[in-house]
């Protein structure tokens, strides 16, 4: 699987952790460091704890294992505020006296906690850095906030260098958002929301089961050949009341609403029920596509070719002059290149 990209469709993988939002946004931690601290939780869910060695994580997470040991360091030492995020962290032994890896538990989250839940694909498929700014972008459309680049380059910051603690520029930013786009892990819907900024659509990561995957559908929520552990999939504290930052979304009772009605029993080998008949293409249902006042000015010379484009090509089109746009490009210069392609 390339790097970046989302999970493919036969991989159901539904684990989900919840993040605080002090290690997102505080620059004392490192953008590896909040990769690591997803993959640690995410295995710290099981009674004796994350028991990963260095190299396991650094295999998980796709870096080097000096980098995952710089991120379990900073994890392991106090921030500004005195909270430690990886508060234990220590080595067992067996029975017979032989060595193991280090067991590892993340802190418990206090109630009013700021959080935000993220997708442990997330932090397996994408880059350190571009995790980060998925965490930022997934908390600001979950709160309804408005989210600028420039708010996202306070947040992503030089960690090392001559440049170390200055936030990104405007241009690298919009680069991790493209980035971000390409990869599928959001959408982006550009000058659609007010005072022309840019709306964000995110995606968790959590694909549908194929016809033909061989494996079961949703009807039961089940694997034919492995046996899940719901656990990872429920809040790390039950008890706890839920913060007023982000509401704890059910994934697994939505999954079964949203498609129980339309599934239909596991195929056995005995099963002699035919396959279904594929469809064709579901017609496009999304909201109408319509072009800013500078895209309409681009491509006034060849508007009477756009009838015969579908949605999908109109929308690729418009972000390829909008980025075209951004990158200084001016209207004249693409309504004359536009001209003389038509000619």
């Amino acid at each position: 699987m390339p790097a970046g990209t989302l999970p493919p469709s036969h991989a159901y993988i539904r684990q989900r952790v919840k993040v605080p939002m002090r290690l997102v946004e505080s620059p004392h931690y490192s953008d590896a460091a909040l990769s690591v601290y997803v993959k640690v939780k995410a295995l710290a869910q099981r009674p004796e704890g994350c028991t990963a060695g260095i190299a396991t994580l650094a295999s998980y997470l796709r870096l080097s294992e000096s980098t995952v040991q710089r991120g379990l360091a900073q994890l392991r030492t106090a921030g500004p505020d005195g909270l430690v995020e990886l508060p234990e962290s220590r080595r067992r032994s067996l029975p017979g006296g032989y060595g193991t890896t280090a067991r590892r538990q993340v802190r418990p989250m206090t109630p009013t906690e700021r959080f935000i839940w993220l997708p442990v694909t997330a932090s397996e498929s994408l880059r350190p850095r571009l995790l980060r700014a998925f965490a930022v972008i997934a908390y600001a459309v979950a709160q309804k906030h408005p989210l600028t680049f420039r708010t996202l380059a306070g947040v992503l910051r030089h960690h090392s260098g001559p440049r170390a603690g200055l936030p990104l520029t405007t241009g690298a930013v919009t680069r991790i958002v493209e980035q971000l786009d390409a990869s599928g892990w959001i959408t982006v819907h550009r000058r659609a929301g007010e005072h022309g900024r840019h709306l964000f659509g995110v995606h968790d990561g959590r694909p549908s089961a194929l016809l033909d995957d061989r494996s079961g559908t949703r009807t039961g929520e089940g694997s034919l050949a492995y046996k899940e552990d719901r656990r990872t999939d429920r809040p790390d504290d039950d008890t706890a009341h839920p913060s007023p930052a982000v509401g704890e979304r059910q994934v697994g009772r939505e999954a079964v609403t949203a498609v129980a009605p339309h599934g239909r029993p596991v195929l056995r080998a005995e099963d002699t029920s035919p396959s279904p008949v594929r469809t064709g293409h579901k017609p496009y249902t999304g909201p109408q596509l319509t072009f800013s006042p500078r895209l309409h000015s681009v491509l006034e010379p060849v508007r009477f070719l756009l009838e015969d484009l579908n949605t999908y090509v109109q929308r690729r089109l418009g972000r390829e002059i909008a980025r075209q746009l951004d990158a200084g490009t001016g209207v004249e210069r693409l309504r004359s290149r536009l001209t003389q392609r038509l000619a």
